[in-house]
């Protein structure tokens, strides 16, 4: 009777995906899939955490990490549908995003906080900072995900003019941003087989690759907290734009 218990507790777990898979696993992105997930949330009553992230990325992986602690983990599933997408080099998720009022995403992790119903990024404001989740101490992860101190895009008051500016700013820049992703992506995906150092090349357009897609949404979310779209910066053709028409 025992052993028959304990086979039931093993096919169980084999026909149930372990949570560390559920909670962030950076998966081959299919729409549905995030439909799906969406529905869920809205289903639980939960919030959407949507993470596109890279296993080449050093901070998405510190980001899968840091949400497989158990406690984490637990407290996650809580609160959120956690689902993790794998933007390969750069290739892959701009629809994913789109779904959701973005024209692109500006690095890896991007970590979007959902409202599931009004699909609305509750942490349009600030979410580019997780792009640097390496450097974030556990106090850092309990204060923004448990208790969402970040500023609330629906807290704020945001005038139809800055909105309009703030979109047709996005959409402008987001075509050179994924001009951008394709060639640092070519080139990063290229000396990841290499096995060898990186080129002068990649580094160059890299870095200022880098630059360009960090500097978009930290303008775009203080247009936003500060309901002013005067401040929004211009950028000068870069090499790499030359390289790619």
């Amino acid at each position: 009777m025992l052993f028959r218990g304990f086979l039931i507790l093993l096919a169980s777990f084999l026909i149930t995906p372990p949570l560390i898979a559920e909670t962030l696993a950076y998966k081959d992105i299919d729409e549905a899939v995030v439909l799906a997930a969406e529905q869920r949330a809205i289903a639980e009553n939960k919030q959407l955490l949507l993470v596109l992230g890279a296993t080449w990325c050093h901070d998405s992986v510190a980001l899968s990490e840091q949400f497989s602690e158990a406690s984490v983990q637990e407290a996650l599933n809580e609160r959120y549908v956690v689902l993790g997408l794998n933007v390969g080099y750069l290739e892959h998720g701009f629809k994913t995003v789109e779904r959701y009022g973005l024209p692109t995403y500006y690095g890896t992790p991007t970590v979007l906080i959902i409202d599931p119903t009004e699909r609305l990024i509750l942490n349009r404001v600030d979410y580019q900072i997780w792009t640097s989740a390496a450097s974030m101490s556990d106090e850092d992860y309990q204060s923004y995900f448990f208790e969402q101190s970040f500023q609330h895009i629906d807290s704020l008051v945001i005038s139809s003019s800055t909105q309009a500016a703030v979109f047709e700013y996005e959409q402008a820049q987001a075509q050179r941003i994924k001009a951008g992703y394709a060639i640092a992506g070519a080139l990063l995906k290229a000396y990841k087989a290499s096995n060898e150092p990186p080129t002068p090349e990649f580094m160059s357009v890299w870095e200022s690759v880098a630059q360009y897609r960090n500097a978009i949404p930290r303008a775009v979310g203080q247009a936003l907290a500060t309901d002013s779209a005067e401040a929004l910066p211009t950028f000068a053709a870069f090499p790499w734009e030359n390289r790619s028409n």
